[in-house]
């Protein structure tokens, strides 16, 4: 091979490695920019888990609730609610809901981390592209955090912004989880539904014990 060839052959594969990192980080700030444009959001989802020990994969609908530092998550009988400042969870089977000061645990994931904040908690690597208007980034978290490892999202692009579709990752147990969104509504300040306010209110349920860990 020619020196010349050589050289150009250099020049491209170092041109499509920069665009591919390049393509990753404006991926990121899409999403970013999608998310934090509206007041509240409601997401629903998919969520997949490939459990490493049993070998088994099984798969759950799922709803998200956003508002600024507030969420609230329901996902097969389990709930998360969660005012910004204190953190309840509970399963509609479990007969206790347990009270903690947000961020106590690293085993939850704050929404806002995965979407608002996604370009600050995440480093973008080179994207691959299998199709025109799709990418397959992978992340690397900014910090320390043990909790999210290999994790993979693979976004669309739709009027000339990139969307999330799928977020994936490997929990410190080594199981897989895949979220794939579904429906999204947003909401400005002004178009805020009345019933917003009440999914984020927390009342005991009937029958349940409360458990304070603060």
């Amino acid at each position: 091979m020619s020196g010349l060839i050589r050289t150009i052959l250099c020049l491209l594969l170092a041109f499509c490695l920069t665009a591919g990192a390049a393509d990753g980080d404006r991926v990121l700030k899409d999403i970013k920019s999608r998310y934090a444009g509206s007041e509240a959001w409601r997401i629903a989802f998919e969520h997949e888990c490939l459990w490493k020990d049993e070998g088994v994969s099984t798969s759950d609908s799922g709803r998200l609730l956003l508002q600024q530092k507030a969420f609230r998550v329901d996902l097969a009988g389990q709930h998360l609610l969660s005012d910004g400042k204190t953190l309840w969870r509970w399963h509609d089977e479990g007969g206790q809901v347990l009270v903690e000061t947000l961020g106590q645990t690293e085993d939850v994931i704050l929404p806002q981390q995965l979407l608002v904040e996604l370009d600050q908690r995440f480093k973008a690597g080179t994207a691959q592209a299998p199709e025109q208007n799709r990418r397959i980034v992978p992340l690397t978290p900014r910090g320390d955090s043990q909790f999210m490892q290999d994790v993979t999202l693979e976004a669309s692009r739709t009027q000339g912004a990139w969307q999330l579709e799928v977020l994936s990752y490997e929990d410190i147990q080594g199981n897989r989880h895949s979220y794939r969104l579904q429906d999204r509504q947003g909401w400005s300040r002004a178009s805020l539904p009345d019933s917003l306010g009440a999914a984020f209110h927390f009342e005991l349920p009937v029958g349940f014990e409360l458990i304070d860990l603060r």
